[in-house]
């Protein structure tokens, strides 16, 4: 079995192979061969985050929240280990520096079982807040609610909008993908077939950049709610 490849640069590289033509990417995030792939004109565009700003705004605003004298315990859990979540570490870290609160990384590998035991475990360290960019939110609403139950609970890059966390703090993801389709648009002002790449569907980003992109692409409404099953062709009804 064939490990997919992982960058966009190389998944249009690996497509153009298959096609015997050049097939353009379009990004979200971004990493040195993404950049590469700019550069080379072989990535029109990446719809970038500030994962720094998830890492310090998550601590600041569970920092607000805590009232007790001694210093607060504060955990941000990510969703996996990654280039992207060490620089969210480093604006964890230094919102510990800054308001004099203890944090706490932690960067579940084992996917959404090690996320749960490491969730659960900082709820029995009795923690001051969490955190979490969930990996399967609608899977882990209970699991969210319980500790919300013991403490202070913010959710972060990808949301569990059905639990009873306090916040969400990150970027509009059906607004992202609207815009990477504008990308898309531009790299085929002609129209053609159009793939995409999700890492996991089943987290809520996923899904919500993933139909931002279909709806752009294909000249829909606006709406957020709408939900196509993974699978099907769709096509745009302008030929």
């Amino acid at each position: 079995i064939r490990r997919p490849p992982r960058s966009t640069l190389d998944r249009s590289s690996a497509a153009s192979e298959v096609y015997k033509r050049q097939v353009k990417g379009v990004a979200f995030d971004e990493n040195d061969r993404t950049l590469k792939g700019i550069q080379d004109g072989q990535v029109v565009g990446t719809i970038a985050q500030d994962p720094y700003m998830y890492g310090y705004k998550s601590m600041e605003y569970l920092a607000k929240l805590h009232n007790g004298e001694e210093k607060a315990k504060l955990a941000f859990v990510t969703n996996g280990v990654a280039p992207f979540w060490t620089i969210a570490e480093k604006g964890a870290l230094k919102a510990e520096a800054d308001l004099n609160v203890s944090v706490v990384i932690v960067m579940p590998s084992g996917g959404i079982t090690d996320q749960k035991d490491k969730i659960e475990d900082l709820i029995t360290r009795k923690v001051d807040g969490i955190a979490v960019s969930p990996i399967a939110a609608d899977n882990q609403t209970e699991l969210i609610n319980q500790a919300a139950e013991r403490t202070n609970v913010v959710t972060h890059d990808s949301d569990a909008p059905k639990s009873n966390r306090l916040c969400y703090i990150g970027m509009d993801n059906y607004e992202a993908g609207l815009m990477c389709a504008e990308l898309v648009k531009k790299a085929l002002p002609d129209g053609g077939k159009v793939m995409i790449f999700v890492g996991r569907m089943e987290q809520d980003n996923a899904k919500l950049r993933r139909q931002g992109v279909i709806d752009e692409v294909l000249g829909r409404d606006y709406n957020p709610k709408r939900y196509d099953t993974p699978g099907k062709v769709l096509k745009s009804k302008v030929e």
